[in-house]
């Protein structure tokens, strides 16, 4: 289970190293199922994440052991101040918000600059969605559309 609620970050990354480099990316998308309804109003905002994290080792303070965020809980410093997109789950459905190419181009081009996305809760927003590895559902998913 992750959540998303006021004053906390879900950290997530994908992998694009199936896509060569050489490709121009034209559109991404986020797809992101809700697999329990929400239990307040809210929206939820897509950032992108600045700064290396690992998955085992980032806490509320640190995206890796002994190194602290910039900004503790993957802040803004730490991930952009503007986020990619925003969705407002209302519903136990697929959500699917559209992310700027040029972000996920980055990611394709040179693989060290992909620390991924958090996703930040705003308002009064607790929401549940698929992690991956957990439950039944779909887990989290980029969708991406590229020319070769």
């Amino acid at each position: 289970m992750v959540q998303s609620a006021p004053d906390s970050s879900t950290l997530l990354r994908f992998d694009v190293s199936a896509l060569a480099s050489t490709v121009t990316v034209t559109g991404g998308e986020l797809w992101m199922e809700v697999w329990q309804n929400p239990a307040t109003a809210g929206s939820v905002n897509v950032h992108q994440v600045l700064e290396p994290w690992i998955d085992s080792q980032a806490l509320w303070t640190e995206r890796l052991t002994g190194v602290p965020w910039t900004t503790v809980g993957c802040g803004v410093g730490s991930c952009s101040a503007i986020p990619l997109g925003s969705f407002a789950p209302t519903a136990k459905v697929e959500y699917k918000v559209p992310l700027p190419a040029m972000v996920i181009q980055g990611w394709v081009r040179d693989a060290a600059t992909n620390f991924g996305l958090a996703l930040v809760g705003n308002g009064a927003s607790y929401v549940d969605f698929k992690a991956s590895g957990v439950g039944v559902g779909k887990q989290p998913v980029l969708a991406v559309t590229y020319t070769p």
